[in-house]
């Protein structure tokens, strides 16, 4: 069996896995145990036939797109559920699930378009496959989950895109290429399929990137992947400025621009501000910790994380620490509850969470010791990944695909492209927590848009160090022991449900 080989089977193990875990803890996972309720906008569109005004409910300020698709899938489910409602939920909840597992195939079908190591790939997409945070939105029901699915469904066709390009250059530069009236079967084999093939591609990814942008605001990170694109492959020469160039700057990026553009208009118009949150239309105020005068943009703190592994005083005011360390363990508890027991401790808790006075803090953490070591040794074994990613991210700027490198100008453009995504992605959390600073607004689940940046950048970090036997061993060891505590763990979640349709 050869190398290439040997490693594609390893990458179908883990993804075995990861689809299992996905849907274990879906199964166990009550409908109601989630962040938001995302229910409420699917019923109103279901009783009433249209999308409810954004001031409607809590959740109806978001996009449309997840609550229409899950709306027509709920209709069928209701007139085949009888009066059972558990039946049309569980299904519901299931959507996301779906999207999730999606998201993770479509993240290993962008590492194989990226010239990297197959000992990097498939330990990236490993990571990628017992990511904690993605396990545990995968089993939410939430929009989000379609977020992360269709913008990196896009950054997949956009490498697509560039690859195409880059052929297409390269025919458009071979010496009389005939016309298809003179010559069509000379034409389809020789430059007409795949100049057909780039426009099929243009139109796909067109409609993926404005379902996108319907589904969270999140994806209007897309906006400057796309413009990235054309200035970078403008900059490497992969594009010349023409007809066919126009034409694809114009529908990939000044169409989504224009919707874009209308729509805050309408928000202007209708409720005096764009892209309204729901806590602006509804005039809530916020009292969460940890508030304006605690918050800090210029620390990281793991230690104080891996101590205490949920939202606490010690550790909440940190932006980097909680960004970083909510990515790993479930810090803001949804199923904690559940594997640690304690009623009264969860409402105190719960009340200091959403009280925002620190004398309400209910004292010592009440987690078993299975439980707190599990957290803490997730948290501590997530800064190996971290230090690798990165490392990735510094060569995507620094070395063999930064922009002002002679490497394979396709590879670079396809680096770039995930840089912009990585950062436009973390800029706009770092916005939205500065306007409002308090946990909700930290939550890793906003950078899981990226989460095929992420297992980029860590892929090219672990190129750099996978030459030294002693490292590679290493490295693969301590990523091993990630994904077997990462499945004790949610496993663990999923016996203390109960395995059951709650």
């Amino acid at each position: 069996m050869d190398n290439q080989q040997h490693y594609r089977k390893i990458a179908g193990v883990f993804f075995l896995f990861a689809v299992c875990l996905r849907l274990l803890l879906f199964w166990a996972n009550p409908p109601n145990n989630a962040f938001d309720d995302h229910f409420e906008p699917i019923f109103l569109i279901m009783e009433e036939g249209n999308i409810p005004a954004k001031q409607a409910c809590w959740e109806c300020f978001q996009p449309p797109v997840f609550y229409l698709l899950s709306a027509t899938i709920g209709n069928v489910a209701r007139a085949n559920a009888d009066s059972n409602l558990a039946q049309p939920l569980k299904l519901l909840q299931f959507l996301p699930c779906l999207y999730g597992i999606l998201t993770v195939y479509v993240i290993y079908l962008i590492l194989k378009r990226v010239n990297i190591s197959n000992f990097a790939r498939t330990l990236a997409f490993g990571m990628v496959c017992f990511l904690p945070r993605h396990i545990y939105m995968s089993a939410i029901h939430t929009n989000d989950t379609l977020s992360y699915l269709l913008v990196t469904l896009c950054a997949y066709l956009m490498l697509v895109f560039i690859d195409h390009q880059f052929e297409c250059e390269k025919l458009e530069q071979l010496p009389n290429l005939p016309s298809r009236e003179q010559a069509p079967q000379e034409f389809h084999s020789s430059g007409f399929m795949p100049f057909l093939k780039s426009a099929i591609l243009l139109i796909t990814l067109l409609a993926v990137v404005l379902l996108a942008l319907f589904t969270k605001s999140t994806a209007l990170v897309l906006i400057p992947m796309v413009a990235a694109i054309f200035l970078i492959a403008f900059a490497r020469r992969i594009l010349k400025i023409g007809r066919r160039s126009v034409v694809s700057f114009t529908l990939l990026l000044l169409v989504p621009t224009a919707v874009v553009g209308s729509v805050v208009l309408s928000d202007v118009n209708d409720y005096g501000q764009p892209l309204p949150l729901n806590i602006e239309l509804l005039n809530v105020k916020l009292s969460q910790p940890p508030g304006r005068e605690d918050i800090s943009f210029f620390s990281f703190k793991p230690w104080t994380t891996i101590a205490s592994p949920i939202l606490a005083p010690g550790n909440i005011d940190s932006f980097w620490t909680l960004i970083y360390s909510r990515m790993w363990f479930d810090m803001e508890p949804k199923f904690l509850q559940f594997t640690d027991p304690g009623d009264d401790w969860w409402k105190a808790y719960d009340y200091y969470l959403n009280r925002h006075d620190r004398h309400d803090w209910p004292g010592a953490i009440s987690l078993s010791p299975f439980t707190r070591l599990t957290g803490s040794a997730l948290i501590a074994s997530g800064l190996v990944p971290l230090i690798l990613v990165l490392i990735g991210t510094g060569r995507s700027l620094f070395g063999k695909w930064a922009l002002w490198s002679k490497s394979d100008p396709a590879e670079v453009v396809k680096v770039q492209l995930f840089l912009v995504l990585l950062l436009v992605t973390l800029a706009g959390v770092i916005m939205h927590t500065f306007r409002h600073p308090y946990y909700s607004f930290m939550k890793a689940a906003f950078i899981l848009n990226a989460l095929s940046a992420f297992a980029l950048f860590l892929a090219l970090g672990v190129m750099l160090v996978e030459k030294n036997k002693a490292l590679r061993w290493g490295i693969a060891i301590l990523f091993g022991f990630s994904f077997l505590l990462t499945s004790i763990h949610v496993l663990h979640i999923v016996q203390s449900l109960g395995f059951g349709m709650s």
